[in-house]
């Protein structure tokens, strides 16, 4: 399964979103943007699609990070591709897969995100 992951930045701040656990999102807490790369989607398109779906909000510039991770989900293998974007400042509409969201600075992010 082909995935993104992106850290989004507006105005010098990280956006953090708090997920409940889920079987289909995780065993929650702070993280950032993630989803499945749709069929003939670039992986620029799933990243401005996930964060327009998952806050509202609308993205500016995605510059990837080249890096990626590869890892067993959900009886699969993920190939997720990272990036950062940058969107307009406006109001976040969350969306079911979330209930809380913070603007972090870069020590306050790295202080609250939980990597497995």
């Amino acid at each position: 399964m082909q995935k993104i992951l992106t850290f989004v930045v507006c105005e010098k701040k990280i956006l953090a979103l708090y997920s409940k656990p889920h079987p289909k999102h995780g065993n929650g807490g702070w993280f950032v943007i993630t989803g499945g790369v749709e069929e003939d989607e670039s992986y620029e398109e799933a990243v401005t699609r996930e964060i327009m779906e998952e806050t509202g909000l609308v993205t500016e510039d995605i510059f990837p990070l080249n890096w990626c991770s590869i890892y067993n989900w959900d009886k699969g293998v993920c190939e997720e591709h990272n990036f950062m974007s940058f969107v307009k400042s406006g109001e976040i509409i969350l969306n079911e897969e979330h209930s809380k969201y913070k603007w972090l600075d870069i020590n306050e992010f790295l202080g609250i995100i939980e990597w497995d």
